[in-house]
């Protein structure tokens, strides 16, 4: 899995837990039958709900009845007896929102600066997205480890690396040279070093093994 820079709540048949952002490929091995329903918050906005900075969960899983310090056995009780997925949906969102945070302006300004740089491949500094949001590089740093988990520069390079990604699966013949410097890497041996760090394959290796998949 290639997370995207957020916080997930999530109840399965084995346990009910938060899980921070993952600053590293991470695998999960799903065996035999179950179920898992879950909560993806937008960059930032987990942050209200923890009341304290929410690198205290970065590269964790933790138990939701630790991390919101209230009991999850009535909730995984209740999504077992149910089936539909609507419902179960249905329950985990009740149960967050039964102690509601105060709304907190900050962490929708931060949301919305990473939704930015998702879809702007020309965002690849840090001072770039400092200047979008009217502060200085420092102060973006520390409200990014603060409510988003990572440090801006990491967020730009995931994004990055995710439209690498993209491209490689959709075109397995393109040019990585030209593909490194629209997306703001040094060259290409940037770029492949540090997708082959974070996807755990080189960029070639990662789009033949996508196109055996098609």
């Amino acid at each position: 899995m290639l997370p995207y820079p957020c916080v997930n709540a999530s109840v399965t048949n084995e346990q009910a837990d938060v899980t921070g952002l993952q600053r590293r490929r991470y695998d999960r091995r799903l065996v035999d039958e179950g179920y898992v329903v879950g909560a993806r918050f937008r960059p930032g906005c987990f942050r209200p709900f923890l009341r304290s900075s929410v690198s205290f969960l970065t590269d964790r899983h933790r138990p939701i009845a630790e991390v919101l310090g209230r009991d999850t056995g009535e909730l995984q009780r209740a999504v077992a007896a149910i089936a539909d997925r609507t419902a179960r949906v249905r329950l985990l969102t009740d149960f967050l929102l039964e102690d509601p945070p105060d709304a907190d302006p900050v962490s929708t300004s931060l949301a919305e600066l990473v939704d930015e740089v998702a879809v702007r491949v020309d965002l690849t500094r840090v001072a770039q997205l400092a200047a979008l949001a009217g502060t200085s590089v420092r102060t973006l740093q520390r409200l990014f480890l603060d409510y988003v988990g990572a440090g801006p520069k990491w967020v730009i390079l995931r994004c990055r690396l995710q439209d690498a990604a993209a491209r490689a699966a959709a075109d397995p013949g393109l040019d990585w040279a030209a593909l490194a410097t629209e997306l703001g890497f040094a060259d290409q041996a940037h770029l492949t070093r540090a997708f082959s760090q974070t996807i755990g394959t080189p960029p070639a290796s990662y789009a033949a093994q996508v196109k055996s998949r098609a």
